[in-house]
C-alpha cells in the first residue's frame, strides 16, 4: 500500500536471538559469517604460532649469549646475557600493551599520563632482572655504579604512586584528576607487574 511504513515487530529483549517471539537479526555487526570466522581463526592461529617460536628463539639467544666461554664478551652483550635478552623482549612486548591500553583508555574520555606509563612499565620489567646477580653484575661491568640499582624492584610501586602524583599536579588541572590517577595506576599495574 503506498503511504504506509513498516515497522519492525517489536523483539523480547529477554530471550536469545531465533527462539520464538524474537527474529534474528540480519543488519547488527556482531553476527560473523563463515569465512570472516574462518579468516580470523586462521590469523589467531598464524599469529599464536609465530609468537611460540619467536619466544623459543628469544630463548635460545639468551641461552647462547650466557653459555661460559673462553673469550672475553663486550660489556653490551653481556648486558643482554642471562636473561636481559628474554627481559628486554618482554619489555617491548609490555610497552605495545601498555599503549595499546593507554589508547583504549584515551577513547573512553580519561587522560593518563602515557610517557610516565611507559617509563614504569619498563622498570617494573627490567628490575627484576637488574635484581639478579648476573644482572647486578653485567650492569656494573657495561657502566660502573649501574649495578647499585639492585634495590629499584623495592621501591617501584612507591616511585610509581608518588611519580603519578607529581605528573598529574604538574598538569594542573583538578577536573578528572582523581580518575587520570587511577587511569594511570591501572596501566602501570597491569603491564609492569
Amino acid at each position: 500500500m503506498p503511504g504506509t511504513t513498516l515497522t519492525p515487530a517489536p523483539r523480547n529483549l529477554i530471550a536469545p536471538p531465533g527462539a520464538p517471539g524474537n527474529p534474528v537479526p540480519t543488519d547488527v555487526l556482531y553476527i560473523l559469517r563463515p569465512a570472516q570466522t574462518a579468516r580470523m581463526v586462521r590469523q589467531r592461529v598464524l599469529y599464536g604460532s609465530l609468537m611460540m617460536v619467536a619466544l623459543v628463539a628469544l630463548m635460545l639467544a639468551d641461552a647462547w649469549l650466557s653459555r661460559a666461554s673462553a673469550t672475553p664478551t663486550p660489556a653490551a652483550l653481556d648486558v643482554l646475557a642471562f636473561g636481559g635478552l628474554t627481559t628486554l623482549g618482554f619489555a617491548l612486548i609490555t610497552l605495545a600493551g601498555a599503549v595499546e591500553l593507554c589508547r583504549l583508555c584515551r577513547q573512553a574520555g580519561h587522560r593518563p599520563a602515557v610517557a610516565w606509563c611507559l617509563v614504569m612499565v619498563v622498570l617494573a620489567m627490567i628490575g627484576p632482572w637488574m635484581a639478579s646477580v648476573h644482572g647486578a653484575a653485567a650492569l656494573d661491568r657495561a657502566s660502573p655504579g649501574l649495578g647499585g640499582l639492585v634495590g629499584l624492584e623495592r621501591v617501584l610501586p612507591w616511585l610509581a604512586i608518588l611519580g603519578t602524583a607529581v605528573v598529574l599536579v604538574w598538569r594542573q588541572r583538578t577536573d578528572g584528576a582523581t580518575a587520570d590517577f587511577a587511569t594511570t595506576l591501572l596501566v602501570m599495574f597491569t603491564w609492569g607487574i
